[in-house]
C-alpha cells in the first residue's frame, strides 16, 4: 500500500502576535482581583488564567498542503489529524477577502473556516459544505491546486 504523497504545496501560519499580547493584557488584572478576594492562592489562580491560553495560542499553527491527491488541512492543537478534501469533490475555487478578521476553526451556515492570520482566502466550493483555507499566499495556493488536479474539478 502506497504512502502519502508529498506535498507540492505547504504553507505553515501561526496566529499574529497581538493575539497573545491581547490575552495577558486582559488578563492582568485576573491575579489582581482574585488576589485581593483570595490572597497569595487567588493571584496564583489568576496567573494560571492568564497562561492557559497562552499555552494554546503560542504553539497554535494552521497547516496547509496540497499533494497529487487533495488539500490537508491540519490546525494544531485542534486537529489531530489532518482534513482533507479530495480534489473529487472540489466543484470550484476562488480568491476571497472577508470582510473582518477571524481566528482559528469556525463553522458558519457556508461550512468550516480555518484562519491563522488575516482576512485573505481561498473559498473551496463542494456539494454539501464548502471551505474557507486563510493565506498569506493565496494565488500560489489556488496555482498549486490547479496544477495538482489533473482532472479539472470535480473530475
Amino acid at each position: 500500500m502506497a504512502g502519502p504523497s508529498a506535498p507540492v504545496y505547504t504553507e505553515e501560519q501561526r496566529f499574529e502576535p497581538w493575539i497573545s499580547a491581547l490575552v495577558v493584557v486582559t488578563g492582568v488584572p485576573a491575579p489582581v482581583v482574585l488576589g485581593a478576594v483570595m490572597g497569595v492562592r487567588g493571584v496564583l489562580l489568576g496567573i494560571v488564567l492568564v497562561l492557559a491560553p497562552l499555552a494554546v495560542f503560542v504553539p497554535a499553527r494552521l497547516t496547509t498542503d496540497v499533494t497529487d491527491d487533495g488539500l490537508s488541512i491540519r490546525f494544531f492543537p485542534f486537529h489531530r489529524r489532518a482534513r482533507h478534501v479530495p480534489f473529487s469533490e472540489i466543484e470550484s475555487i476562488e480568491r476571497v477577502q472577508l470582510s473582518a478578521s477571524s481566528y482559528g476553526v469556525g463553522w458558519t451556515r457556508n461550512g468550516w473556516t480555518y484562519t491563522a492570520a488575516g482576512t485573505e482566502g481561498i473559498r473551496i466550493r463542494r456539494a454539501g459544505r464548502d471551505v474557507f483555507v486563510g493565506t498569506q499566499r493565496p494565488e500560489e495556493l489556488i496555482a498549486a491546486l490547479q496544477r495538482s488536479d489533473r482532472d479539472g474539478w470535480g473530475g
